[in-house]
This record gives C-alpha cells, sequence and structure tokens, in this order.
C-alpha cells in the first residue's frame, strides 16, 4: 500500500469506500476501492471476490479496468483506472445535456458494447445505474463499473437473487419475484438509463417495489397471460393489480426521434424473451449516423505494422474481424464505412506503416476487433508496385 498516496474520498461502492489516489512510481491518478472486512474472521466479502475474478477476465474498452489488487493487514484495495465523472453526475451537472442527442446516441452505443461484452463471455452486471457508469470528461468515454453484484451465468440459468439492481432500474421480471432470469434484466436496465438521458429524469422513479411495478405499469400495460404468458406463476404477480393499458412510448420520450424510440420500445418489453439483446441493439437503425466517435482513449498496446505484414496476418485470421481504415494519410483522421455495409477497396502503398489498435470498434460485441490508421506519409522510396488491393471488410454479425 506504500505505492499508492490516498487524495480524497469520492464515494462508496457496493461493499466499501472509494478513494481517488496516486501512484508514487507512476505519479498516475487512480482510483482505490477499499473492501471492508466487518469481522476479522469473515474473510474476503464475496462481493469483492466475485468483481475481482470477473474484471481480471474481461478486458474492454467499455469496462472499467482493474489494474492492481493490493493486500495489507486487515485489507484488500483494488486498484482502478481513474474517471472522474459518472453519468448521473455529468446530468445532473449540464442542464443542456439532453439537448446533445449525438452525445446521447453516442453514449448509449457505449454501454450497449460493454454490455454486449459480459452477455458474450456469460457475465450478468445486475446493478447498472447511472452512477455506475463512468466517464472520461475529456473524450467522452464511457465505462461501465462496479461489478459487486454481478454474476457468471451458465446453461441451465441458476436461481438467483431477486435483490439486485437498484429499484428504478430494476426489470419486472426481477419485481415479481422471478428467481430464474438472464441478460435481459441489464437490457432493461439500459432501457431505463436511456429514457433518462432523453428526458433528463428517471423513467420509473418508484420508491417501494410495488410502486415501482405500478409505474412500469402505467406506461407499457399491465400484463397479461395473453402478453406476457407465464407472468400470472410469477412469486408476486397479483391478478387484484389494476388494469392499465400501455402509452404510446412516443410521447413518453417527446424529444426522442421515431428510431430512437423503436429502439427503447424493443428495449422496455415487459416479456423478457421478447427484450432485445444487446448485441441486436448495437445494429439498431438508430446507431446508424452515429459516425465517428473518439474510442482511443480506451485503448492499450498499441502495435506497429507494415501493410504487407498486416495484409498477411489478415489472411490467417479466422474470426470474424471488423476493419475500419483510415484511408487519408493524415494522422487519426476518422474514417467511417458507408451505410450500406459493402466490402471497400483501398489502394494503400505498401510501405506505409500502420498503427495496429486492438479492441477498438467492437461492432460485433463478443468477437476479436481491430482498428488500424496511417500513421506516417509514403516514403520516397515507395515504389508504385508495392501499391496492393486491401478489401476492408465490416461485416456485422
Amino acid at each position: 500500500m506504500d505505492q499508492y498516496e490516498k487524495v480524497e474520498k469520492i464515494g462508496e461502492g457496493t461493499y466499501g469506500v472509494v478513494y481517488k489516489a496516486r501512484d508514487k512510481l507512476t505519479n498516475e491518478t487512480i482510483a482505490l476501492k477499499k473492501i471492508r472486512l466487518e469481522q476479522e474472521d469473515e474473510g474476503v466479502p464475496s462481493t469483492a471476490i466475485r468483481e475481482i475474478s470477473l474484471l481480471k477476465e474481461m478486458q474492454h474498452g467499455n469496462i472499467v479496468r482493474l489494474q492492481d489488487v493490493v493486500h495489507s493487514e486487515k485489507r484488500i484495495y483494488l486498484v482502478f483506472e481513474y474517471l472522474d465523472l459518472d453519468l448521473k453526475k455529468h446530468m445532473d451537472s449540464c442542464p443542456d445535456f439532453a439537448k446533445d442527442p449525438r452525445l446521447t446516441k453516442s453514449y448509449l452505443y457505449q454501454i450497449l458494447r460493454g454490455i454486449a461484452y459480459c452477455h458474450s463471455h456469460r457475465v450478468l452486471h445486475r446493478d447498472l445505474k447511472p452512477q455506475n457508469l463512468l466517464i472520461d470528461r475529456r473524450t467522452n468515454a464511457l465505462k461501465l463499473a462496479d461489478f459487486g453484484l454481478a454474476r457468471a451465468f451458465g446453461i441451465p440459468v441458476r436461481t438467483f437473487t431477486h435483490e439486485v439492481v437498484t429499484l428504478w432500474y430494476r426489470a419486472p421480471e426481477i419485481l415479481l419475484g422471478a428467481r430464474q432470469y438472464s441478460t435481459p434484466v441489464d437490457v432493461w436496465s439500459v432501457g431505463c438509463i436511456f429514457a433518462e438521458m432523453v428526458n433528463q429524469r428517471p423513467l420509473f422513479p418508484g420508491d417501494s417495489e410495488i410502486d415501482e411495478l405500478f409505474k412500469i405499469f402505467r406506461i407499457l400495460g399491465t400484463p397479461t397471460e395473453e402478453t406476457w404468458p407465464g407472468v400470472s406463476s410469477l412469486p408476486d404477480f397479483k391478478s387484484a393489480f389494476p388494469k392499465w393499458p400501455s402509452k404510446d412510448l412516443a410521447t413518453v420520450v417527446p424529444n426522442l426521434e421515431p428510431a430512437g424510440v423503436d429502439l427503447l420500445s424493443k428495449m422496455l418489453r415487459l416479456e423478457p424473451s421478447k427484450r432485445i439483446t444487446a448485441r441486436q441493439a448495437l445494429q439498431h437503425e438508430y446507431f446508424k449516423d452515429l459516425g465517428a466517435v473518439d474510442f482511443l482513449s480506451c485503448l492499450s498496446r498499441v502495435v506497429c505494422f507494415d501493410l504487407f505484414l498486416l495484409a498477411l496476418i489478415l489472411g490467417r485470421v479466422s474470426v470474424k474481424i471488423v476493419l475500419v481504415c483510415l484511408c487519408y494519410i493524415e494522422l487519426l483522421n476518422s474514417y467511417f464505412l458507408p451505410e450500406n455495409r459493402a466490402c471497400l477497396l483501398f489502394d494503400l502503398p505498401g510501405c506505409i506503416k500502420i498503427l495496429i489498435f486492438p479492441f477498438l470498434l467492437g461492432i460485433t460485441a463478443g468477437f476479436r476487433t481491430v482498428s488500424f490508421f496511417v500513421s506516417r506519409k509514403l516514403a520516397s522510396f515507395c515504389l508504385p508496385f508495392s501499391l496492393i488491393n486491401l478489401k476492408i471488410l465490416k461485416d456485422i454479425i
């Protein structure tokens, strides 16, 4: 622990206090999460063990990076990369937040990328809320944090506790007492966050479980066996629930474009099996005009290749890859393939150096993704015969 110097307390997580701190060796600002040990003989809380084990396995640009685990006599500290803002603070401190639909779209896309990655690795987050979404204010990169309630899931689906997820973002199947649930609970939470970003206020701000349910039913309608087969068999469903009709969702989020309303409606389906998946949501029409999003702050491990070598490597790759190529000579100008998702041919000098950024634009969540950028101008000794056609595929799964 001598390596780290606490600067200030910045909050509390699921099971411990979080500090802003400084790494004395590198002078880097980091976040320290101190794990509470309530009793000396209790050992490390299972939530902490769960978070450590999951985060060590999950490396993604939209998931907060666990850098180290530090043991002392009676404490354990988790060392995370430091991000000085969360989505709730950002919305609270920026009255004009909702007036920038491209920012909302960018944040939603990044949330879905992180969640799709979790789900592809068979992990449920189970505690998605604006406070657990961290933002780099310099780049607007967003990262999922606080995996203290997350769980790995398998087949068949295990029986979980239903006391998860902050009330306002809790899926109806959990509120109705379901003990078996899966990835749709996270998608519901993301839908609630999406609507909150658009409206600048929570969509279902219930003050108890029954009040939360009724707030949901007042907007989406009270479920029946016809609209949600099996709902009446859930432990906390009552046939005496008031019968509310569903509202037109466009009137609930009046500032949201039609494609966004369509996506939101698919995320907020009452029946879990009818809810859109995070991976499907990434391909929704709502994101077609997202354009250039700067994820460079999420990067690690940058490798430089000649284009010829790159072509050889690509020829041996068997997994599906999304390639986004900067065909201009200027460094780090963004270039995105057109909406028709067609194959393109680029003529690039073979001696141009290419920077490889692993795991950058993860359109195909769960698959290896690569982006590369021209890093230097054509050298004078490059000959015309060194031009090669590099086929760039935008393969949307």
